[in-house]
């Protein structure tokens, strides 16, 4: 599925909700065995009812297995929502029963666990909340489009047939206003070579869109390369290259799986900072809002830092100086006479007594110490 194709998005407080039965429990492969066939598709109509009825009273809920995704899913639901729900179909005729042994199975194989747990046959009236969109990840076509239009955000996912990629990469289209990465780059082809040229995409979308962003190369990995591209094995890790794009503290790394599959390609700075030993800005376009925004008495992040200390630096160099951009040279409070030793009020005082470029140059200190523009 293409994540193109999910035009309504999420809100901060949208729901995810969890079908069991062929999302979370592989009901499938236990109901095929009771009717003796290899894959459920080949159940013959005539046993369908038949079987589901032999079902009622019986404990069969709590006995599925567990799909081998299904803790990845959850943690990709509580990745964007920041935790989940449950929404299961209760057996016909067998409602009350079948619900107990559905909340059986969800406390003894879900963890963590869901928020709620809701055991219904109209699935559709958890579609919204108030005004908010939720998202149901179901494996009956029918369930999804009575969501939709009850007003929710559907993803088809049935765990024996669909990779858990299509649930991913609808999530991250879905969620992309709320994360602000809309329009980001989908990889797609091979990645070894495409790092900087998804990155520069990815760089110049963020500008576009007014965010503050950085595109930065990495150098000298000191992750784990196990699951690495085997190209990358060939060279000393110490030499290994690498592009990703900075906004705050938050990293995009948009080919990452070419050192891990089933890498995270958005992660906190902390971890690049582990995985990486040299960082080099390579395209840096901050907006005035967003550096008079930077509080250097306590940066945040790698970027940040650098800048404030590239701010101190300049103004420790003006101070001891008297630089003016652009027709001043190093030392013009020394030579016009005057001294930036005293308070502000002494060096105003000073500046008032004295005239021309000396009395200038009073003002010019009494104003660095008072942390004016010069």
């Amino acid at each position: 599925m293409k994540a193109e194709e999910f035009t309504r998005k999420a809100l901060p407080k949208s729901k995810i909700y969890l079908d069991m039965d062929g999302v979370l429990a592989n009901f499938f492969a236990e109901y095929a065995k009771l009717a003796d066939v290899k894959t459920y598709r080949d159940i013959p109509a005539a046993k369908v009812d038949p079987i589901l009825n032999s079902l009622i009273g019986t404990d069969f809920f709590a006995r599925l297995p567990k799909f081998p995704t299904t803790d990845r899913l959850i943690k990709l639901a509580i990745k964007h929502a920041g935790s989940y729900h449950i929404c299961s179909s209760p057996l016909r005729k067998d409602y009350n029963n079948s619900a107990y042994w559905k909340k059986i199975w969800i406390r003894a194989y879900l963890k963590p666990q869901p928020l709620s747990i809701e055991i219904t046959p109209e699935k559709a009236q958890h579609a919204m909340t108030g005004n908010v969109p939720n998202i149901l990840i179901d494996d009956k076509g029918s369930n999804i489009r009575a969501w939709i239009a009850a007003g929710g955000i559907g993803i088809k996912y049935q765990a024996d047939e669909d990779p858990l990629s299509k649930v991913a990469t609808a999530l991250e289209s879905i969620y992309c206003d709320v994360e602000k990465t809309c329009n980001t780059v989908e990889i797609k082809e091979d990645e070894f070579n495409k790092c900087f040229d998804y990155a520069e995409q990815l760089y110049t979308r963020a500008k576009q869109k007014g965010l503050d962003a950085e595109l930065v190369q990495v150098a000298g990995y000191q992750g784990d390369d196990s699951k690495a591209d085997e190209r990358w094995k060939e060279i000393p890790k110490k030499y290994w290259k690498h592009y990703v794009v900075k906004m705050g503290t938050t990293v995009l790394d948009p080919s990452a799986s070419q050192f891990d599959p089933n890498a995270e390609t958005k992660y906190p700075e902390r971890t690049l900072n582990k995985m990486w030993d040299e960082q080099y800005v390579i395209k840096e376009e901050w907006s005035e809002k967003y550096k008079k925004s930077i509080d250097c008495s306590n940066p945040k992040g790698f970027s940040q830092k650098a800048h404030c200390d590239g701010r101190k630096k300049k103004v420790k160099e003006n101070f001891a100086d008297g630089k003016v951009k652009g027709k001043s040279r190093p030392g013009r409070v020394k030579k016009a006479g005057a001294s930036c030793k005293g308070s502000v009020t002494d060096l105003r005082a000073k500046a008032k007594k004295a005239s021309g470029e000396k009395a200038k140059m009073y003002h010019w200190c009494a104003n660095m110490k008072s942390g004016k523009k010069k």
